[in-house]
């Protein structure tokens, strides 16, 4: 029967039932049967297209209709998933009716506001597959059902919206949706502004939207948060005009010019102020304005936007709740690029002091919050009140400016304007060559730092190499320079030396040069050997299952490499020297150019090689002297500290 119903094969369905089973009992007990995942005939038979087969199921057994399997699917829901969904439906419905009585809608009913494991109704699921002619069907047979929510407090209406089906919106509104309807679950509003929709599919929402209960998310989120946030235009010129949504927050305090700020989004910020333009003025829970909020997410051209605006000059200077003005978060939060334009405007007030008693220019990556590791490692710049730049750790210990690093070097460049004495010039100029021997040790130190991914980025080429070579290297292996011996051989000589006797037979299959030239022949075997088993060593590291960013494992690769390709090199000059007919001209007359390029090989060997063996000790002597330094003396520990900590601070700002 399961193979019948499978096929669609009716006939032979109906007649094992009838044959076999005449006591109507055990037809039905027979029908009830269920297959290892709950399915029963009529679900197998919907999931395989066959719907005569399912509705004769029916008319013998109708209680299956509202059988579940162990999705809690059932057959409805199958064929809403389905491709010939359209009849499927309709044919479920007419046997879920029976008649027209109204004791039997009751049946169609229920059929229609079942739910599955994830509480999705058949509605749900003709939408998530994007059958609308089967939607259309099913809201006409209950338009109530259009509202039920699933797990993720997801409505048919709200699934409509979110891929712009306009029809089956306005469908739900003219038949679901009256004065008193009320809308629970997510609202609508933002499936349209998520699914970046037309304006059509926003009118028509939001002309229910004093139908829908939630007009926040669960983070306090208006749809105008939404729409800020990823950019949509379109949306923000459309919910703009409501002011009391532009001055509201979130729960993290936020309002939608600041989500706006947060991404960047220069069209965005310009729409909300054409509607809302004291929203310049918002300031979120940490006390930080749109100015703020771009510096600290290094939105280049944000802040470059306001910064031209003489709107905006109100801002540049300001504090938030910690006292650090906009230029504060920019270089705490390290973004170059943002600081470099806060210095080239006039405007900037230097010598503000947030709440640690710090300027800007005292501003280094240790005051970061969220990065306790670089807390004491990189100097700070302070300006005495005598004129004097100072340099100083988080002990407050003075320091020499050759530990100055690179974004403080962009603060105390020649041309700011702040005011400094002559004591201050002459400090300066005196560190200059210690500044700069520390600065080329820190950009050596970071040129010979691993790249991050260049191995995962080059494995499928480093596999096909190693492969070839083993596959050259196994060739020549099989197939030796010269050939090998046809036939038995006790007769042969060369050179006035004869190799091949009586007493030494040159067997078939040997090598011809390998009884010629015995100890030649070696060195290649040798070689050739040794670039095979370590061509194969690579792809044995690259398809073991290694972590790749290992420092370890790659110093092994690179190493391995090194040797595979010297050693084929090797066993090229070696062959070169067994196939040549007078070894005596090629050794004589290319002497030179054999050395030469030995040489030059050798050189960019070693030069490789010592490349990779400097990564791998600099990686070890950081995990070392992570782990020991405690033990020197703190004055030892500050000087290493400042090669060892040679890492830049990241912010990651959270997507919406």
């Amino acid at each position: 029967l399961y193979s019948y119903a499978t096929r669609g094969n009716t006939n032979r369905f109906n007649d094992t039932i009838a044959n076999e089973l005449h006591d109507p009992n055990a037809r039905v007990q027979l029908l009830s049967r269920r297959s290892p995942q709950n399915n029963t005939f009529v679900h197998i038979a919907v999931s395989s297209g066959h719907v005569e087969l399912a509705a004769k199921i029916l008319q013998e057994h109708k209680p299956l209709l509202l059988d579940k399997n162990f999705e809690g699917d059932t057959a409805l829901h199958i064929a809403a998933k389905a491709e010939d969904i359209d009849t499927t439906t309709n044919t479920l419905l007419r046997e879920a009716r029976g008649t027209t009585n109204i004791e039997n809608n009751a049946d169609v009913l229920t059929l229609l506001r079942m739910k599955n494991n994830e509480e999705n109704t058949a509605l749900h699921e003709a939408l998530i597959q994007g059958h609308q002619l089967v939607a259309k069907c099913l809201i006409e047979a209950d338009p109530a059902v259009s509202l039920y929510t699933n797990k993720e407090q997801k409505s048919p209406l709200y699934l409509a919206a979110e891929q712009g089906l306009v029809e089956i919106v306005k469908l739900i509104k003219e038949k679901a949706v009256e004065k008193d309807t009320e809308i629970q679950g997510k609202s609508p509003l933002f499936a349209a502004i998520l699914g970046r929709q037309k304006k059509e599919v926003l009118k028509i929402i939001s002309n229910m939207e004093a139908n829908i209960l939630n007009s926040e998310d669960e983070k306090g989120r208006t749809p105008l948060h939404c729409a800020a946030s990823i950019g949509y235009l379109e949306g923000v010129r459309f919910l703009g005009r409501r002011l009391k949504d532009s001055h509201r927050k979130d729960h993290y305090g936020n309002f939608p010019i600041h989500c706006a700020s947060s991404k960047g989004h220069v069209d965005i910020v310009k729409e909300l102020l054409r509607h809302c333009p004291d929203s310049m003025e918002l300031r979120n829970s940490s006390d930080q304005n749109i100015l703020h909020v771009a510096a600290r997410c290094g939105e280049e051209n944000l802040v470059k936007y306001f910064l031209k605006k003489v709107e905006f000059q109100m801002l540049i200077n300001q504090k938030d709740n910690r006292g650090n003005t906009p230029l504060h978060l920019a270089k705490m939060y390290h973004h170059p690029k943002v600081v470099h334009l806060f210095i080239l405007d006039r405007r900037i007030n230097f010598k503000v002091l947030n709440d640690r008693g710090m300027t800007a220019l005292g501003i280094s990556e240790s005051t970061l919050e969220t990065s306790a590791s670089y807390h004491g490692v990189i100097p700070a710049v302070k300006e005495e009140p005598n004129g004097v730049i100072q340099l100083y750790s988080s002990e407050k210990n003075a320091r020499d400016s050759s530990s100055l690093p690179e974004l403080d070097q962009i603060l105390v460049e020649p041309g700011m304007e702040t005011k400094r004495t002559t004591a201050a010039a002459v400090q300066i100029q005196q560190h200059t060559a210690i500044a700069t021997a520390w600065w080329l040790i820190y950009r050596l130190v970071n040129c010979l730092e691993y790249p991050k991914t260049w191995l995962e980025e080059t494995r499928s080429m480093l596999m096909i190499v190693a492969t070839m070579i083993s596959t050259s290297t196994f060739q020549a292996a099989v197939n030796p320079p010269g050939g090998v011996w046809q036939e038995n051989n006790t007769n042969s000589s060369a050179g006035g030396t004869t190799y091949c006797t009586q007493n030494n037979i040159c067997l078939a299959g040997t090598s011809v040069a390998g009884s010629a030239f015995p100890k030649e022949f070696l060195a290649f075997v040798t070689f050739n050997t040794i670039s095979f088993l370590a061509s194969l060593s690579v792809n044995l590291l690259l398809v073991g299952g290694f972590p790749l960013r290992n420092r370890v494992i790659m110093w092994l690769l690179s190493m391995a490499m090194c040797l595979t390709l010297t050693s084929m090199a090797l066993t090229f000059l070696q062959a070169s020297l067994l196939v040549v007919p007078n070894t005596d001209i090629l050794v004589s007359h290319g002497v030179r150019s054999r050395k030469s390029a030995v040489l030059v090989w050798i050189a960019l060997l070693l030069t490789i090689a010592s490349i990779h063996t400097i990564r791998l000790i600099i990686w070890l002597s950081r995990k070392l002297w992570g782990r020991f330094k405690h033990k020197f003396p703190k004055s030892l520990r500050k000087v290493v500290d400042s090669l060892v900590d040679s890492s830049r601070a990241r912010h990651r700002t959270n997507k919406f």
